[in-house]
This record gives C-alpha cells, sequence and structure tokens, in this order.
C-alpha cells in the first residue's frame, strides 16, 4: 500500500487510478467537510471575520492533522497520477501539463477577472476554456484511455494477461 500511494516506480490501471480519485475525493470532501463545520461553530467567521485559528491543544492537534492529511493526500495523489501516466508510457513532465497547467490557466482566469472587472471579460473566458480543455485531455488520458500493452520503459503492465 505504501508503494501505491507513495512510491514513484511502476505502473498502475485504469481501476487502480479510478478506485483512488474516488477514495480520494471522499477524503477531500470530508475534509472540507469538517473546516466548514468548524467555520460554522465560531460566531467571528458568521459575523463576516475571518476565520480564528484554534487556541486550545485540542484545536491545535487537530489543525496539526487536518493539514498532515492534506499534504499526504496531496503527495500520493500526484505519485499515483505519475505512476497513471507511465502506464500510459508518459514521462514525470506530463504532470505539468495535466495538473499544473490547467490550475495555472483558470488561476490567471481569476486574477483577470479581479483586475477588469467588466472590462472585456474574452481572456479570461479563453483561460478558463483552455483550463477545462486541459482537464479534459487529462481525464481521458488518465481515466478512459489503456495503457501501454505489455512492459515499457516504466516496468511491467500492471494487469498481465491471464493464462
Amino acid at each position: 500500500m505504501w508503494h501505491f500511494l507513495f512510491g514513484l516506480r511502476g505502473r498502475i490501471s485504469r481501476a487502480s487510478f479510478c478506485l483512488y480519485a474516488a477514495l480520494a475525493f471522499i477524503v477531500l470532501l470530508t475534509l472540507l467537510s469538517s473546516l466548514y463545520a468548524y467555520a460554522l461553530a465560531t460566531t467571528n467567521f458568521e459575523n463576516g471575520g475571518p476565520l480564528p485559528w484554534p487556541t486550545s491543544s485540542l484545536g491545535m492537534i487537530g489543525v496539526g492533522l487536518w493539514f498532515l492529511i492534506l499534504l499526504l493526500l496531496f503527495v500520493s495523489s500526484l505519485t499515483v497520477t505519475l505512476k497513471r501516466l507511465h502506464d500510459r508510457d508518459k514521462a514525470s513532465w506530463w504532470l505539468l501539463v495535466f495538473v499544473v497547467a490547467p490550475n495555472a490557466l483558470s488561476s490567471a482566469a481569476r486574477l483577470w477577472y479581479d483586475a477588469h472587472p467588466g472590462w472585456s471579460e474574452a481572456l479570461g473566458y479563453l483561460l478558463d476554456a483552455a483550463a477545462v480543455g486541459l482537464f479534459a485531455w487529462a481525464f481521458v488520458e488518465l481515466a478512459c484511455l489503456r495503457g501501454t500493452a505489455g512492459d515499457n520503459r516504466f516496468g511491467p503492465e500492471p494487469l498481465p494477461k491471464a493464462s
């Protein structure tokens, strides 16, 4: 399990990737729900103020655990995606195309909208469309297309043929 989540070598199948994605989504949803529950429990946040940092020992442990789980989820998501790219016989730099670029384009669109309210939003729409296009390409490439048949430069096929 450790190698599956954090190992950088090898390949994984579509089914393993999709199962991981579903479980990671549930973990992320749980983390965000816990943050929302904390926000609702604080009166300062309800009045429009910033979400306060917990001051109790238990609250500090909870925050540390929350960030640790989020960090482990982030790192494991990158490594699982990397191994799925390996199954498609693609190098590590494709993470830039499928993970970094869509987020960068979407963030640039948000900055454009904020910097130019009501003024020529065409560039923002174009950036958002490019981000969605890259995300769709990543989805098809990682979750829909079959991996390389047989061994490739990253290792043996994750699902060997039954004899």
